[in-house]
């Protein structure tokens, strides 16, 4: 190697050198960061976990103070003495709780206190914070008060953003209840999220009768998405004033939704003329409002029912055969004897059908279907 070549190498190796020692130092630095930062985080956690259980303690010493007061003027009337910031939030838990199972007097006493005391209003200024889970809280704690004076912002909650929000807004309205606050869960019940329709329905179910008017004046004049779900939740609730609503549903609405869904409701509410009103529907043009109607004959029964689901489980579609042979397994001995009649139809799918019906009937009773051309009472015997 000659010298011009040596000179050339060492300020090459020198650079290698120099960024060698760069990239140690990096690597180290970047390893003290990670290290800190998980030091930082390990600590925070512990940190926030030791606060965590000072809130628990917190709040039992906070609840053992305070639940001899809250008993004394939930149950006699003496007003508690005032409580601190920090011992409120365990005041307020007390109150809901008892308010979750009182009615009349005693529920009165809790929300009007709620209200003097500024709970409300607490409470009412969070519905309006900037985070919605803090929104969401506070529209679940106002409807576990009851304060009619806060129907107005929860309506205006339905609009919220958030769907947490107006689910959660939806579901106290459904808990206060009263004109206003019924009224407003109609455009909660057409709401374009499932979660918050769905969620309004089942609190409407869960009020039982007293939602039964606002229900049939929104089949009658509200949003179509709206009208059928308060005919199916009229259904659940299983009143028998909305049978003629329900009635005019099946025999004149355009809509084969609002028919299919009127078809099942009215399998749950009966009444004098439903039986007659479900066979005919079992010619509808459309196969979900013979379905639901065939179903609905298996739980109603009737006169001609068994017939007519004899006629009707040759129809061309599935499901509607599927639950004609389904409802005669529930119409007692004569659906039992139309069904061993059946086996021996010329339809494969009707004789398969019914054959599947008297095993699984016979499988629960422990016994053998009976053979095909049988006039036995029903499955079981030979």
């Amino acid at each position: 190697m000659n010298p011009q070549q040596t000179s050339d190498r060492r300020p090459r190796c020198r650079r290698e050198v120099r960024a060698s020692a760069v990239g140690e130092k990096v690597l180290i630095a970047s390893v003290m960061a990670l290290f800190a930062w998980s030091l930082a985080m390990s600590l925070g956690a512990l940190a926030l976990r030791d606060w965590s259980r000072r809130q628990r303690l917190q709040q039992r010493r906070a609840e053992r103070r305070w639940r001899r007061p809250v008993e004394d003027f939930v149950l006699g009337g003496a007003p508690p003495s005032d409580a601190g910031p920090a011992e409120r939030p365990a005041v307020l838990d007390l109150l809901l709780r008892y308010h979750a199972l009182l009615r009349g007097g005693e529920a009165e006493r809790i929300t009007a206190y709620l209200e003097r005391e500024g709970y409300v209003a607490r409470a009412l200024e969070d519905l309006r914070s900037g985070h919605r889970w803090v929104r969401a809280r506070a529209a679940r704690q106002l409807g576990r008060m009851r304060s009619q004076t806060t129907v107005g912002p929860l309506v205006t909650a339905l609009q919220d953003e958030s769907e947490d929000v107006r689910t959660a807004a939806a579901r106290s309205l459904a808990s206060i209840g009263g004109p206003e606050a019924m009224a407003a869960l109609t455009s909660a019940l057409a709401d374009p999220s499932r979660w918050t329709a769905s969620t309004v329905a089942a609190d409407l179910i869960a009020m039982g009768p007293r939602a039964v008017p606002l229900l049939l004046e929104i089949v009658t004049q509200g949003a179509h998405d709206a009208a059928v779900t308060a005919v199916r939740v009229l259904g659940e609730i299983r009143d028998t004033r909305a049978t003629p609503i329900l009635l005019q549903m099946l025999t004149r609405s355009d809509d084969l939704n609002m028919r299919a869904q009127a078809a099942g409701a009215l399998g749950k509410t009966g009444g004098p003329e439903v039986p007659a009103a479900l066979v005919a529907a079992l010619d509808d043009r459309a196969w979900q409002v013979r379905a639901q109607a065939a179903n609905s004959l298996g739980t109603l029964g009737g006169d001609d029912a068994v017939t007519a689901l004899a006629r009707a489980i040759h129809d061309e579609s599935w499901w509607v055969r599927r639950n004609c042979a389904d409802a005669l397994a529930r119409l007692g001995e004569r659906g039992l004897r139309m069904l061993v009649s059946l086996q021996s139809s010329s339809d494969p799918y009707v004789r398969d059908r019914c054959r599947a019906v008297l095993e699984a009937l016979a499988a629960q009773r422990g016994a053998r279907p009976a053979p095909p051309g049988s006039h036995a009472t029903g499955p079981g015997q030979p």
